[in-house]
């Protein structure tokens, strides 16, 4: 080579130097480039992710897929004296036996019925729906299902089990569990009403004798016991839960009883005696709370009933020439079930609307042809009006 050219060796430079000292300044630069470059393609590649998302989505297997919103269908509007004349039917299921009994959360959605016969004990469905979701193993009225729909009470039979009628214990169901979750002793008569609160937190008992019991859900434990003059047959709350009525007969066979206590204290809000007693074949079909801020009771029979204006300074009293066999939660609407109109499987069951602080009729609705109504009840949100009949039919009227 010419004098200019000069041999290098690997590893050194012409003054001695480290032929690595010269690049590593440019492998910092290489290496700075290729950085930015691929944070820039994966940048790239997260955005046509975003818009071209994988055809199948990765979960967890723990927690499982994503879980989309459920659609609550509209509930239908209140039943009311100016609409109840466009109320149409359905038939919600037809259960093996006769229905006697019927009760349902308070948002309407779940219903429990009593039958005898073949699907004997509660059958608790969706009123939605028109499915079964359980059935309660008991046989003897009463029962009552809580606001929430969380438990079902029930009469008990005792041994030997022979005869069908409500010994002195209380049996408490949880919905969703086949076991029974409490049997609340304690009572020395046959259960005759049942009752929960409207928060559903107490369980109002009332036996034969006309002993009234106030338990604590779901524990049992006893709040109070009440011994009223004359006894108690049935029991209402009222809206509030502050106060709970009760009617029996009086201290004599010619009178019958009302009376309002306060569920805090126990102490007597009011009483009402001198009521006509009830005939032989009479039955107490309704006792009900008026609308709050009202001060009234509404006791109703299978031949008349009373509306008893108790909070005030005057009590009074009001009776009515019909036989109620449900009132609507605002005390506005009485239903009666008429008598058997035709004969053999063409007949029907008439089902009266009444505007009840009126005593005028709305409107007349029609059982399916051959089969008796036996029972009627408004769900307790007064959205829907439900009938019962001795064929096992449980129809709804809505909007």
């Amino acid at each position: 080579m010419d004098g200019n050219s000069h041999s290098y060796r690997h590893g050194t430079l012409p003054n001695g130097g480290d032929e690595m000292a010269v690049l590593t300044p440019n492998l910092e630069r290489l290496l700075a480039v290729a950085i930015l470059l691929l944070a820039g393609l994966v940048g790239l590649a997260r955005e046509g992710s975003a818009e071209s998302p994988e055809p199948t989505q990765r979960y967890s297997a723990v927690y499982g897929p994503p879980q989309q919103p459920v659609k609550q269908l509209p509930s239908p509007p209140m039943i009311g004296v100016s609409n109840c004349v466009s109320l149409h039917s359905r038939l919600l299921a037809k259960l093996q036996g006769n229905v006697y009994a019927l009760d349902s959360s308070a948002d309407g959605r779940t219903l429990a019925v009593w039958v005898l016969g073949a699907d004997l004990g509660v059958t608790l469905m969706d009123t939605a729906k028109g499915t079964v979701l359980q059935k309660i193993p008991a046989e003897v009225l009463p029962m009552a299902l809580s606001p929430d729909g969380h438990f079902v009470a029930t009469g008990t039979i005792p041994p030997p089990f022979q005869s069908r009628v409500a010994g002195p214990d209380v049996s408490l169901w949880e919905v969703g569990t086949p076991r029974r979750l409490a049997l609340l002793h304690g009572l020395q008569a046959k259960i005759t009403g049942l009752m929960f609160s409207p928060e559903g937190g107490l369980l109002a008992s009332v036996t034969e004798d006309g002993i009234l019991n106030l338990r604590r859900v779901p524990s049992g434990d006893g709040v109070w016991q009440l011994s009223a003059e004359g006894g108690v047959k049935q029991v209402a709350f009222s809206a509030d839960g502050t106060l709970i009525a009760g009617s029996g007969p009086g201290t004599s066979r010619d009178e019958w009883t009302l009376g309002v206590w306060d569920v805090s204290t126990q102490r007597s809000v009011a009483t009402l005696g001198r009521l006509p007693p009830l005939h032989r074949d009479e039955r107490v079909r309704v006792l009900a709370f008026a609308p709050p801020g009202s001060g009234e009771v509404i006791f109703g029979t299978s031949q008349h009933v009373v509306i008893w204006h108790y909070g005030g300074p005057q009590s009074w009293v009001k009776r009515f020439e019909i036989a109620p066999a449900a009132v609507s939660p605002d005390g506005k609407i009485a239903v009666t079930i008429d008598s058997y109109v035709g004969g053999g499987p063409n007949g029907y069951s008439p089902v009266t609307l009444w505007d009840f602080f009126k005593g005028l009729p709305l409107v007349t609705k029609r059982s399916p042809e051959g089969t008796l109504v036996t029972t009627v009840a408004f769900s307790k949100d007064g959205r829907r009006l439900v009938c019962g009949t001795n064929g096992g039919e449980i129809i709804i009227w809505e909007h």
